[in-house]
């Protein structure tokens, strides 16, 4: 039993390693985007194209923003319907944002649709969640995607 735990452990930490240097390669690779979009922008020198541009990232913006505070608000729900440990919840979104970022690395000029995002999620809660936990999931995921399947 003490192996087990002890790999237990050493997964949760490289977990959380994998996360962390995924989030910074993440949000540096996210930086330089945002400059060469900028750098894009300014040499088509079209003001107009260039407001109407910027008019509408500021809708999508607003758009992304109140989703994900809603998504947010229903991970916390879900995390807690499962009786999920902070462990299970950490390994969790350690190993969802290194599929994200490789799927993203993969497609840099997709924009992930619902279905490929659930299907992350899916994947992640599989590895992440005991049978039993994971046997609430698909039952708590068929009621809250009913809508969406």
């Amino acid at each position: 039993m003490k192996v087990v735990g002890r790999i237990l452990v050493i997964s949760g930490i490289a977990g959380a390693v994998a996360y962390f240097i995924s989030k910074r390669h993440y949000s540096n690779e996210l930086k330089e985007h945002q400059e060469n979009e900028e750098k894009d922008k300014t040499a088509k020198n079209t003001e107009n194209k260039d407001r109407e541009n910027i008019g509408a990232e500021n809708d999508k913006n607003k758009s992304v923003s109140s989703s994900n505070k809603d998504g947010d608000e229903d991970m916390e729900r879900m995390f807690k319907n499962l009786k999920m440990t902070d462990e299970q919840r950490k390994r969790y979104e350690a190993d969802y944002q290194v599929l994200n970022n490789t799927w993203v690395s993969e497609n840099p000029d997709k924009t992930i649709s619902d279905a490929e995002r659930r299907e992350q999620q899916e994947q992640t809660m599989k590895a992440v969640l005991d049978e039993a936990q994971y046997s609430s999931y698909r039952e708590w995921f068929a009621e809250h995607h009913q809508d969406k399947n």
